[in-house]
Parts: C-alpha cells; structure tokens; sequence
C-alpha cells in the first residue's frame, strides 16, 4: 500500500546502481526470493539491472533503500583499556607523539582533540586518519585514506578507556596500534576484549551472558538471529566460518529464554565437543516500555580479532507490530546502544577471562 504519495521513484539507471553498490548479495536475494525470483551464477550488476526493471511498488522500493542504508550506515564500535600503576597524562603522552614527528612516519595523521569534562572526568574526542591497504598484487590500486573518530574517557587516573567509532575492523585496529606506540616504555598495558583469553567454554558463557545481561533490565532478549562459529585452530582462516541453522538458533532461543545454561543445549554441546568457538551472535532485544527493539551484533573479527559491536536493525512498533526505522534513528542513540552494550561485554569478559 502507497504510504507517502510524494515518494519520487527512481530511475532505473540509479536504482541499478543502488542494487549493485549498497545492498548486499545476500539482502537482494532474500528480497528477491519473497517475490519467487530465484537467480543462479549471475554476478549482482546483472541481477541488479534486470531487477530495476521490474515493476515495484512503495514498499518494495523501501524494503530496498532501509536494506541499503543499513549497509551503507553500518557502523562497529570496538574499544579497550589503558592501565598503569602510576598516574599518567594520556593527553600529553599523545601530544608528545605527535610533536616528535611518529604520527606522520607511521602513516598517521593526528586530527583536532577536544578536551571535556563531563560529570567530574575528563574526556577526550579526536579523530585520526590514516592509509588503509588491501593485500593485492595491486596495492596502489587499493589504497583508500580513512578517518576514525575515538573517545578517550578517564576511569581514575591510572585508568583510562578508549572507544572507536569506525566502520571496519581495520579502524579500531588502526587507533589500538596508534596508541601502542604512544605509551610504549611507558608502563603502561592495553587491556582488550581477547578471544584468546576465553577458553571455550568461556566463550560459549560470554555470549550466553551477553544475551541475559547485554542490554539491562530495561530490554528483553526476543530471539537469536545469528551464531557465527568456526574450528578453534582454523580461527584466521575466513573460509573456515559456519552459521548455525534456524532450528539450531530457535534450539538456543529458547534455551536462553528458559534460564537454561547455554551449554546444556544440544547443539552447542555438541559444537563444543568438536572443538569449535563461537565468534559472533546477533541478537534481537526489545524494550519493555518504550516500544522499541534492536538487533545488535557482537563479534571477534579479523586477525588478530577486534571484538566489536555493530547494529543490524532498529524498528519501532506501531498498532501492527514492529515497523523498521533504522534510517530515522539519530547517531548518538545509535552510539549510546553499542557503547552500552560493548561495556557490558567488558564486564562479562573480565570475569571470565584465564
């Protein structure tokens, strides 16, 4: 049904172009699937032409642009900690960096940074950009040069927490090795999220909490949308990553929604004994009072694996159910959702850490 009879329709030049730039393979097949459309081996510039030519009304075309501005949107937020025994000024240890000329012979350029205070402790926001490189014979052809923004929040003075806000794993890698070589011979650790540092068991009750407790009291678990797992000594091979089933994820669903130790279901029992990890879940939360629900991912990417958290979905109920508003949900709500949600996991993580 036409909801806004001012909607512009698009050519089929630019909805071409959308289909093939900013829906991912897997979002236009599903689409195309609840049409009875099947395509087999054609490359997705293909589909996405012959697609743009079909006849589509109001609610296909905005199932197709939420799809592809939550992909084009997509942002992760990881993170880790500074400790030390002895008080140490962040700021001018980063200034000091970059007075002595390293930012620049590390491929780093240190942008503005805002010194805040906020609630008796000091905060810092910045941005850095640097040269982001994929491994290709052709590596001059593949060279893009990126901005990340960060925080820097003072726990005590010997303790301070950096957040990165980026939109791959690469950025946060990218201001975790930036401040490595800022506090090097300083007596200073980097305190992150490791896999390494979680058995497997461990890891199985870090999602399993996470699903419980990620969110507070205000939101309750409604489903498990997505478990990534993979061999634990096949982690650095991409091609090794499985995903659970929808039989499995209803299986541990309600596993969860029961209480039940996550561990007792049979699947996951049976993952664990094959020596398989858990490397990411996907998790549908809603909120008890305001009507609203969230799918949020937590995931180990990349190697070495950066824990972080993006969100896949966002909608708001109305007098029929659940309506998707990602593109009407402001950045700082966006933000304030993943950085709840990645601090929570530190928590967890702690606890269970060897």
């Amino acid at each position: 049904m036409m909801k806004n009879p001012n909607i512009i329709f698009p050519n089929a030049f630019d909805l071409a172009e959308v289909l093939n730039e900013c829906l991912k393979r897997s979002d236009l097949n599903q689409f195309l699937q609840t049409k009875g459309i099947y395509f087999f081996n054609a490359p997705q510039e293909e589909v996405a032409k012959k697609v743009a030519g079909l006849f589509l009304d109001y609610d296909d075309l905005e199932v197709i642009r939420q799809n592809a501005y939550k992909n084009v949107s997509k942002k992760v937020l990881s993170g880790f900690n500074l400790k030390s025994n002895s008080i140490f000024d962040l700021k001018g240890i980063y200034e000091d960096l970059r007075d002595a000329g390293t930012l620049s012979t590390k491929g780093y350029t240190l942008n503005t940074l805002v010194k805040q205070n906020i609630s008796g402790k000091i905060v810092y926001r910045g941005s850095i950009t640097y040269q982001s490189k994929k491994p290709t014979k052709m590596a001059f052809l593949q060279t893009e040069e990126r901005e990340v923004y960060f925080e820097m929040k003072e726990i005590d003075d010997k303790y301070w927490q950096v957040e990165i806000d980026g939109c791959k794993s690469s950025d946060g890698k990218a201001v975790q090795k930036l401040l490595q070589e800022a506090v090097k011979g300083k007596n200073i650790d980097i305190d992150s999220i490791d896999i390494d540092k979680l058995s497997v068991k461990s890891t199985i009750e870090f999602f399993d909490e996470l699903a419980q407790n990620g969110m507070g009291n205000e939101w309750l678990l409604d489903d498990v949308a997505r478990l990534t797992f993979k061999k634990k000594e096949e982690e650095d091979e991409e091609d090794e990553e499985q995903n659970a089933t929808s039989e499995q994820l209803s299986g541990i669903t309600q596993a969860i929604l029961e209480g039940k130790n996550l561990r007792d279901n049979t699947f996951v029992r049976t993952s664990e004994d094959a020596g398989y990890i858990f490397t990411a879940m996907t998790y549908v939360f809603s909120n008890k009072v305001e009507g609203k629900r969230i799918n949020i991912r937590a995931e180990f990417k990349g190697s070495p694996k950066i824990f972080e958290v993006s969100l896949e979905g966002y909608q708001e109920k109305n007098i029929v159910g659940y309506e998707d508003c990602f593109s009407k949900l402001a950045e700082n709500e966006n933000i304030t959702y993943r950085s709840f949600f990645w601090n929570r996991a530190k928590e967890i993580f702690d606890r269970l850490k060897r």
